[in-house]
């Protein structure tokens, strides 16, 4: 009997040690906020990211170890993203670290040979066609 006690004492003790090790959550906004362009980062917005086929998200450089740990990892596919937020620089505007489209990197991807023939609206990978293409036109001064 006295043996059992023992065990849930340590088992009630290991499970309170666990719950106090557990990293407590931090908002959204907390990893988001800046003060300065310098104090953001793209980071992984999924477990793949943009090396394996993901998407990108702005958050705060100082939040980066925290981050990594939150979006864990997976299995990825062996293909470089398109998506918008892969071609994007992260800013700090009002506030807040952000996505900003990088007309550079989005006018030497296959966003624009994907839109080429394409008219209105139309969205891939994040953003409009009509967006690319006025994007594109604009950064080579046609």
């Amino acid at each position: 009997m006295r043996f059992v006690i023992w065990a849930v004492i340590v088992v009630i003790i290991a499970i309170a040690l666990a719950l106090l090790l557990l990293p407590t959550p931090i908002d959204d906004l907390v990893i988001t906020s800046c003060s300065a362009d310098s104090d953001c980062i793209a980071a992984r917005a999924d477990c793949c990211g943009c090396s394996y086929g993901g998407k990108a998200k702005a958050i705060n450089k100082e939040y980066s170890g925290y981050w990594d740990g939150k979006v864990g990892s997976c299995m990825c596919p062996a293909v470089i993203s398109n998506h918008i937020s892969c071609l994007s620089d992260a800013k700090c505007v009002n506030s807040k670290c952000q996505l900003v489209p990088n007309p550079e990197l989005v006018c030497d991807s296959g966003l624009l040979f994907d839109c080429r023939d394409r008219s209105g609206d139309i969205e891939i990978n994040g953003i409009s066609c009509e967006e690319v293409k006025k994007m594109c036109e604009t950064s080579s001064g046609a």
